[in-house]
């Protein structure tokens, strides 16, 4: 299975802040899990979620700015407000959108 993360970069919507420390429940043997993250994520941001992927076997960080080459390679999306998760949503794929509590 291909897990594709793909989440906005807004500082009060995003996912990226809440979700490093659980990452590991992504690892499986049968899992690839590609971190994509926007290209206006803050490089501190950027930099410990490369660093999150280079640390487990398994997950790979994307620094491609093009996000098409993955959509269509993955199995499921992990997203929150990003509009990425409606060009997923489009390919008739699964999409698990992270319920930030800041929405409200």
């Amino acid at each position: 299975m291909r897990v594709l993360y793909a989440p906005t970069f807004n500082k009060d919507l995003s996912s990226v802040y809440d979700f490093a420390p659980r990452f590991h429940e992504l690892e499986r043997d049968d899992a690839v899990v590609l971190i994509k993250l926007h290209g206006s994520t803050p490089q501190d941001v950027c930099r410990h979620y490369s660093d999150l992927a280079g640390s487990k076997p398994g997950f790979h960080y994307i620094t491609d700015a093009n996000l098409a080459p993955f959509l269509g390679g993955a199995d499921i999306m992990i997203s929150d407000v990003s509009s990425a998760f409606m060009e997923f949503m489009a390919l008739d794929k699964p999409v698990i959108l992270y319920n930030n509590q800041n929405w409200m």
